[in-house]
């Protein structure tokens, strides 16, 4: 995969979620209403750390770090940063036990509820696309507990996923069949 800037590519596992236009729409979306020189990101299921990545190529200054629950794709992130050389932190963690705390998080999680489709072979896709390890609740509960007072998280849905009014009223940008929430925290 090659990265925005041209000169840098990434590798992707087959087995795990292939990266798509919708990663690129949630980093539009974070970047167009965010341009402080720095500031400390989390990337929540950041795979192959392409999110990430993203983000240090349009804003060098940012401490991003990222954390998935799967081993081999936190390696390969890793190994990503290296290749690229950008500057970002990444570890093996669930999302429900880091307590961290960040001024802008995103997070691109599973998009559909457990048993709610076909589920693919690879176990890497299915904890990718299906909520096996974590609800979309849990999600935005650790977006929550995770940001700093007026802090910032950004999370990326299928529309129809966002049918609550409570979340229907947190949709900062729409494309397509997806929306991005904004999570603000309050001091």
């Amino acid at each position: 995969m090659v990265l925005p800037d041209k000169k840098r590519h990434i590798f992707q596992t087959a087995a795990g979620q292939a990266i798509s236009s919708d990663g690129n729409f949630l980093v539009e979306t974070v970047l167009q209403n965010h341009s402080q020189k720095t500031l400390k990101a989390l990337d929540i299921g950041c795979g192959c750390g392409i999110l990430s990545f993203m983000l240090k190529l349009a804003r060098p200054d940012w401490q991003i770090s990222g954390i998935d629950i799967q081993k081999n794709l936190i390696q390969l992130a890793k190994e990503n940063a290296q290749l690229c050389q950008l500057d970002a932190e990444f570890a093996c963690e669930d999302l429900n036990s880091h307590r961290e705390k960040y001024d802008l998080i995103i997070c691109n999680p599973p998009f559909f509820p457990k048993n709610s489709g076909k589920m693919p072979q690879e176990i890497g896709k299915q904890i990718a696309r299906f909520e096996l390890k974590c609800t979309q609740q849990q999600v935005i509960a650790a977006v929550q507990n995770c940001l700093q007072p007026q802090g910032n998280g950004y999370i990326l849905y299928p529309l129809a996923r966002l049918q609550t009014a409570e979340l229907q009223a947190k949709i900062v940008a729409k494309k397509g069949n997806v929306g991005v929430i904004a999570i603000t925290l309050r001091s």
